[in-house]
């Protein structure tokens, strides 16, 4: 959480006219520390950013709902030193092209994505996939099995739970926590997000509405879309060949923990870590305690 605090405080530099260029350089610091390369390609008609970084296996890292490549910075510190890491910027999402009029369910998500390792030239990878991100990481590892080394579902979508979460009963009164339409909301948005919300200055907070309130009606299309893809990771679990493995956090409010339960019925030879005192991004808020569990099953069940 240190690194999420410092990086915080300075964006909030960003109300000054030197402020831009500082936020950049924190940025670009921290994925330096990572051993991470900002990058773009041209996959269909889409521009894709990513971070790229370290050699050995490919790791490829797929944000959540409302996220970006920068979720995974700090996590990514933790593998580079003997993993190649990928972690992307979704279409639709962060600085990637928003198209009109195209898809952005995971199994289109997910077609994307292998053309993306085909331009990159990796044969094979272990993907792990936080929230809408675990749902595309199912779907792609589902589609593409024989690419797949490893699966790592986060606080996946696409699996349901036995337990309503806090979000689906916000869901069914028609409000979407998510969906960030005022700068109230946002401040709602981080608490709903974190067990133990780290502190982050009001000006940084009003920095963060104003990125995302442009994105408002567009984040809710994609939402419907994402809601629409129903147990996508749930049906497309017995299937599997590779080794997989699930880690929650046990404070989640927006998909309950209770879904481990379910993961436990369909694939029971997946592993699971339910992570105490922790929300819906484990690779946030337990950054280092969620790469070890990762590096171990990898260097256990890895297939590499």
């Amino acid at each position: 959480m240190k690194f999420l605090r410092i990086f915080l405080i300075l964006g909030a530099f960003s109300q000054t006219s030197c402020a831009g260029r500082l936020a950049d350089w924190a940025v670009g610091l921290e994925r330096w520390r990572s051993n991470l390369e900002e990058k773009r390609i041209k996959v269909g008609d889409f521009e894709i950013a990513y971070l790229e970084g370290g050699q050995g296996p490919t790791t490829l890292l797929i944000h959540g709902f409302g996220g970006d490549k920068e979720h995974w910075t700090r996590f990514a510190r933790q593998l580079t030193d003997r993993y190649h890491v990928i972690a992307v910027d979704l279409p639709g999402f962060g600085e990637s092209s928003r198209i009109e009029g195209q898809s952005y369910g995971p199994k289109e998500q997910a077609a994307r994505l292998d053309q993306l390792r085909g331009i990159l030239g990796v044969e094979r990878m272990h993907v792990i996939g936080n929230s809408m991100g675990g749902m595309i990481a199912g779907v792609y590892a589902h589609q593409y099995q024989d690419r797949v080394l490893s699966l790592t579902l986060i606080d996946s979508g696409g699996i349901r739970s036995p337990e309503p979460s806090e979000l689906s009963r916000e869901l069914a009164q028609g409000r979407n926590p998510l969906v960030v339409q005022s700068r109230e909301d946002m401040d709602r948005l981080l608490d709903f997000s974190f067990h133990k919300r780290p502190f982050i200055p009001a000006l940084v907070i009003d920095r963060l509405y104003e990125t995302n309130a442009p994105y408002q009606e567009w984040n809710r299309r994609i939402f419907k879309e994402i809601q629409a893809s129903g147990t996508a990771v749930e049906d497309a679990l017995p299937d599997l060949r590779m080794p997989v493995l699930v880690i929650w956090g046990e404070n989640d409010r927006v998909i309950h923990v209770s879904s481990t339960k379910t993961v436990e019925k369909v694939k029971p030879d997946a592993e699971i870590k339910i992570l105490p005192e922790c929300g819906h991004a484990p690779m946030i808020e337990k950054v280092d305690e969620t790469a070890g569990v990762v590096l171990d099953f990898f260097q256990r069940r890895g297939r590499v």
